[in-house]
């Protein structure tokens, strides 16, 4: 079933033209199958949103990991430097000690 439309066209200098659009109506059979289309599509849209908010979870859950981990690992690296600068720290103490000592000793003597 075709229907005419007659559309006027009016533009700034004054002109105006007429237009006639020839619209045709789709029969009920292409109604409901674009309805039958759109909802697939609607559907298939929401499965995609879906499986992107998981991924955005999932991406978000590896990043707070990753967080967490480089932040004790840089604990862990900060105590083994300590303990290493320590371990060289107590020879020295040592040997300051015993000269401590000395100098006690050579004052008595």
């Amino acid at each position: 079933m075709e229907e005419q439309k007659k559309v006027v066209v009016n533009n700034e200098d004054g002109d105006s033209a007429e237009i006639n659009l020839q619209m045709s109506k789709p029969a009920p059979e292409e109604i409901s199958e674009e309805t039958s289309d759109a909802a697939a599509e609607l559907e298939k849209l929401k499965a995609e949103l879906n499986a992107k908010d998981d991924r955005i979870l999932r991406l978000q859950a590896d990043f707070d990991n990753y967080r967490k981990r480089t932040a004790r690992e840089k604990s862990e690296l900060s105590t083994v430097i300590e303990q290493a600068f320590l371990k060289d720290l107590l020879p020295l103490l040592d040997n300051l000690s015993r000269a401590s000592d000395a100098a006690e000793n050579a004052d008595d003597d």
